[in-house]
């Protein structure tokens, strides 16, 4: 195909792409085609984090407990081979569980002042490889390690107190013994202390060496894994990793690239300066020094006054940054560090960012830089700002020099040899898309990985298109406080307008509030209940008479702009015959007086709105530039890495989609209920990526004549928008229902081989056994506790309760204890009854299956036919036997021979399709669930986005579910398949 247009609508588990023919005038004609593409998140449904997240989370904690275990057999090895343990099981055991003859709080007590036996000082010192306290890593931090940092420090005041030695003896002396927060020092000091003494009475068996190992033994911490792998490579110099912000070459790199870049704003003319000579150098001296200055701070320096503001001030920016690395060490060591040449501080923080040990710092500090004890400490605790910069110290070095000649960014890496807006251009230009760049966020991650897959199908059955416009759902723009931010801005919103709703319903007589007449309150709260053009008054009758207009600061027809932020009030007659379609600076501008006048009175107004008002000259191209490039970090990448194709790229906001949408009246296409978005049918998708498609500059040009020309914007009524061809409507609507809606299969061995809890089986009674928390139980779980006492004391509980269960069993102010009256019952064991071949056992050499596990996924469902009777039934395979067939052959995860008596059908994943006669229509289905348990198969409608709607659904049993297995690629286009 010669010329199209390619629209992408990229969600975090969908993809609606839709190809737009052009003219050679390049305007649209035909659409060629389109689809939709869903795929598996890469967050988790209900916690919204990473899958690999969790999957890390718990292979840390299995590793921890791993390793934990390996020292202290490791420990408990070495103590019997030298005789301060038993060999024999027997006397090693008593010695190990016997705390009235060997505790070992008492013995550690014991040991500081008395001659111990040897199997006494093997048994205090397993005591110390078991609970060694906690030790912080200085590169490594987490919420809790204040808390416990300040947990430790109170214990050592009370150990001091009390006149202990040891953490040991001030144990030895309390009833509460566990679940203190404790420090790795306390366990060395008391090792220490206990050896010397104990190796006064036995020279020849403590010796140093042995010393030396078993403090190994004890206290050896694994060092981090070196994550320099994950730092990615420099914009200018992709041989080259990106510097660390906490160097002090990035330091005076942003300062110098905010001071470059500042302006002063004078109060009259309203026109920007730069700063001359002295202010520049009395800013720069100033931010070497300070961690950030205000700009209260900034116009103190600089001798302004009140009303000067800055234009980064007035951008949004709240602080100018100083030199946050030499703040930090300079608050520790004072003079000194002014004292040291740039070299040497250079190489400090060098040392301060590499040494991960404490104590090699420590010895760092006081060996190589003569620092004292407490000033290394000083440093050792020193926490630099995180993160990498954009750029390596190699590029940095080569554009710093010319920073320092007071030159903006882009200028100085032009002089340095870079072309910082050209960076993407210089890339090969390729057929089609490679790997897509590794960037840390897993939810684009996956998205990208799909839309190379669609992409590349393009363009193998189309050519390259000549345009791509793409627009990503907002979800994935943001980061995790962004999108928490979001939401909470979001609730308030929703509060507040519930809020003007309510008055408007009661105060003004409006039963059925509009959009518009909320919006129209609160411009009215805003502005004070005054015009802001004329200052005139505007009374609660007037609101919402034809007197007053919600009017656009810039005009709509040369801004685009329909958002809040462009919006105020004002006397409809001054709107009509003054303001008209003008800017603000347009229309009274002449008159200096008045709009001296106007500008003082939007001064309470937000500054993203009174900007508007000063706002001098009006670039309609910009505008729409700015509509057709989202600048955000997700966007940005996106857009990087589609443009190795050669073709143009927008990552377009978005905000005009979804009106156009409506305009068109596209939504009916799919709606239930009127003009409205349909989301609950993945195609919606496949809709929004025709009109995506469709947005381009020559679209906003004639969205801003039509305005110009009606005087209304996009989203007032009485806008009309004229289809992009006449048979437009038409063509869309048989396009969408013509669509397979792809689902990505999963056919991966992946997720859990089976569930957490584990099980313990009663032969005798044959039923499964498992322990549960008291306070998580149901009252179908009541019934089925094992030990009758317990039950009966649950009930009497429940009923005490009136059948509350969660304050019955959840108040720990109150808890529950055992007929003998002291024993809190926390958790309680339950009866399960299931099928024996949905679990597997974990085998003991001595005892045989002791703990069983239920199967977590299933994998797979092979559906077979006897050949005789033609009955099909279904034999589910889990994760964990595929897995098992994997290791032997990856040919043969799924089994096609099943004996001479039956035929193999097809086997079905997961998000596989299959075709079922339906009367006398074909449907398509996708398979939602396979339940092992009860053999049965659940299938969803491929169109079907939402699980709630059950006519939707179609559930059956293997041996009654007759269909065609389909296969359906990227693009949605159908292959039967006999498997």
């Amino acid at each position: 195909m010669s010329k199209y247009t390619l629209g992408l609508d990229m969600g975090a588990n969908s993809l609606g792409w839709a190809i737009i023919g052009n003219s050679k005038d390049e305007q649209p004609t035909e659409i060629v085609d389109c689809g939709t593409r869903i795929f598996q998140e890469a967050l988790d449904a209900k916690t919204k984090v990473s899958k690999n997240q969790a999957r890390r989370t718990a292979r840390a904690m299995r590793r921890q407990v791993a390793r934990h275990k390996m020292r202290r057999n490791a420990a408990l090895r070495y103590l019997t081979n030298n005789n301060l343990l038993p060999a024999d099981q027997v006397e090693l055991k008593k010695i190990l569980t016997d705390n009235k003859r060997f505790d070992p709080y008492q013995l550690r007590k014991k040991a500081l002042d008395e001659k111990l036996q040897l199997c006494e000082i093997g048994r205090i010192i397993y005591h110390l490889a078991q609970r060694r306290g906690f030790q912080s890593n200085r590169k490594v931090s987490s919420p809790d390690d204040g808390i416990i940092i300040k947990s430790i420090s109170e214990l050592k005041k009370e150990i001091e107190n009390s006149n202990s030695r040891t953490l040991g003896e001030y144990l030895a002396n309390q009833q509460k013994k566990r679940g203190l927060y404790t420090d790795r020092d306390m366990y060395k000091e008391e090792f220490e202390k206990i050896w010397e003494n104990q190796q006064n009475y036995y020279p020849d068996v403590l010796t140093p060496a042995y010393k030396v190992i078993l403090h190994k033994l004890i206290f050896f911490q694994r060092p981090l894994k070196l994550q320099k792998y994950l730092i990615g490579k420099c914009s200018f110099e992709p041989s080259r990793k990106r510097v660390s912000k906490a160097l002090l070459e990035y330091q005076r790199f942003r300062i110098l690239q905010d001071i470059n870049n500042l302006k002063i704003k004078d109060t009259k003319t309203r026109d920007y300066r730069s700063l001359d000579s002295d202010e520049y150098k009395k800013l720069i001296d100033v931010l070497e020094r300070q961690k950030t200055i205000s700009w209260n701070k900034a116009r103190t320096i600089l001798g302004l006054h009140g009303g000067e503001i800055f234009n980064l001030e007035e951008g949004g920016k709240r602080e100018l940054i100083g030199n946050r690395t030499a703040y930090a060490v300079r608050s520790k060591i004072g003079d000194k560090w002014d004292g040291l040449p740039e070299k040497e501080q250079k190489e400090l923080i060098t040392d301060i960012l590499t040494i991960n040990d404490e104590n090699g710092l420590l010895n760092r500090m006081k060996q190589h830089w003569g620092f004292d004890e407490k000033t290394a400490e000083a440093i050792a605790k020193i926490e630099l700002e995180s993160g990498y910069a954009s750029l390596s110290l190699k590029a940095i070095n080569k554009i710093l020099p010319y920073l320092g000649k007071s030159m903006r960014y882009d200028e100085a890496c032009i002089k340095a040899g870079y072309n910082h807006s050209n960076i993407d251009n210089a890339k090969k230009i390729v057929d089609e898309l490679k790997e897509p760049p590794y960037l840390r966020n897993p939810l684009v991650q996956k998205a990208l990985y799909e839309v190379r897959k669609v992409v590349n199908a393009i363009i193998r059955k189309h050519g390259k298109p000549s345009r791509i416009t793409i627009e990503m759902a907002r979800k994935m723009k943001l980061s995790k406080k962004q999108k928490e931010k979001l939401s909470l801005n979001m609730r308030d919103r929703e509060k507040k307008n519930n809020s003007i709703k309510a008055i408007l319903q009661n105060d003004f007589g409006i039963q059925n509030p509009y959009k518009e007449d909320i919006q129209k309150y609160q411009l009215w709260e805003e502005c004070g209940a005054v015009c802001p053009y004329t200052g005139d008054s505007i009374s609660r009758e007037m609101l919402f008479s034809q007197e007053v207009d919600i009017e656009h600061i810039l005009p709509y027809s040369k801004s685009l702009d329909d958002s809040y932020w462009n919006k105020t009030l004002c006397i409809a007659k001054e709107n009509r015959q003054i303001k008209h379609n003008k800017s603000p600076y347009e229309a009274y501008s002449a008159d200096s007086k008045k709009y001296e006048e106007i500008l003082k009175r939007v001064e309470k107004l937000p500054w993203n709105k009174r900007k508007k008002f000063e706002q001098k000259n009006i670039d309609t191209d910009k505008f729409i530039e700015r509509q057709l490039n989202d600048t955000r970090y997700i966007s940005t990448e996106v857009k990087k890495y589609l443009f190795q194709l050669g073709t143009p790229v927008n990552v377009t906001k978005g905000e005009a989609t979804s009106v156009l949408r409506h305009r068109w009246k596209l939504n009916m296409i799919l709606s239930v209920d009127g003009n409205k978005k349909n989301r609950e049918d993945h195609r919606h998708h496949t809709i929004d990526a025709i009109v995506i498609a469709l947005t381009s500059r020559s679209l906003f040009q004639k969205l801003s004549k039509l305005s110009a020309e009606s005087g209304k914007s996009l989203s007032e009524h009485g806008f009309n928008i004229d289809a992009p061809w006449h048979s437009f409507y038409k063509d869309v609507d048989e396009k969408i229902q013509n669509i397979i809606v792809s689902h990505s299969p999963t056919r991966k061995i992946t997720g859990a081989f089976h569930e957490e809890t584990a099980y313990g089986y009663n032969e005798k009674e044959d039923y499964f056994v498992y322990r549960k928390p008291l306070s998580g139980i149901t009252k179908a779980q009541v019934e089925k506790i094992i030990d009758k006492k317990v039950r009966q004391l649950v009930e009497e509980r429940i009923n005490n309760f009136n059948g509350d269960f969660k304050k019955a069993l959840s108040n720990s102010s109150d808890p529950l204890f055992h007929v003998d009256g002291k024993t809190n019952i926390r958790s309680v064991r339950i009866a399960s009854n299931f099928n024996r071949n949905s679990v597997y056992g974990i085998r003991d050499n001595a005892e045989g299956e002791y703990k069983f596990y239920k199967y977590g996924n299933n994998h797979h469902v092979e559906i077979i036919e006897d050949m005789q009777t033609k009955k099909r039934k279904g034999i589910f395979v889990t994760a964990m036997e595929a897995a098992r067939r994997a290791r032997i052959d990856k040919t043969s995860i799924v089994n096609r021979n099943h004996g001479d008596k039956y035929k193999f059908i097809a086997s079905l994943a997961i998000n596989d399709l299959v075709e079922i006669d339906m009367q006398d229509e074909k449907r398509y289905y996708r398979v939602q669930m396979l339940d092992g348990s009860n053999q049965r198969i659940t299938l969803r409608l491929h169109t079907a986005a939402t699980l709630d709607d059950k006519k939707t659904m179609l559930v059956g049993s293997a041996n009654r579910l007759l269909f065609k297995k389909i296969m359906v690629d990227t693009l949605g286009c159908i292959t039967y398949c006999n498997d």
